[in-house]
């Protein structure tokens, strides 16, 4: 049987994914843009229960990454809860050491 992560949203991503849609609502000039583009974002992150490791590593720490369009999804794999950690998510021309604190504390 396949194990199902469950998938948890840090604070820092949360407000990553709510100032982008707001700036991609306003740069399109259109709100339903924007809603799709998160609803897209969070099926793109629902995937990540079936095989969260099978994506690339990041740069930093013990983080994947996978790509959303022209965005990054940074993320962690605690394979002994079972979890997913969504730590942020940035535009992916971004380097690592640009994107400020991945979690915080």
């Amino acid at each position: 049987m396949l194990d199902r992560y469950s998938v948890i949203y840090s604070p820092l991503a949360r407000e990553d994914i709510f100032s982008l849609a707001c700036y991609i609502g306003e740069q399109s000039q259109d709100q339903d843009v924007a809603l799709r583009w998160e609803a897209a974002l969070y099926e793109r992150i629902r995937q990540l229960v079936a095989f969260p490791s099978s994506h690339s590593r990041y740069e930093i720490g013990p983080y994947r990454k996978i790509h959303h369009g022209r965005y990054l999804i940074v993320y962690r794999v605690d394979n002994e809860a079972l979890e997913v950690t969504v730590c942020r998510v940035v535009a992916g021309e971004r380097l690592a050491e640009n994107i400020g604190p991945v979690e915080n504390g």
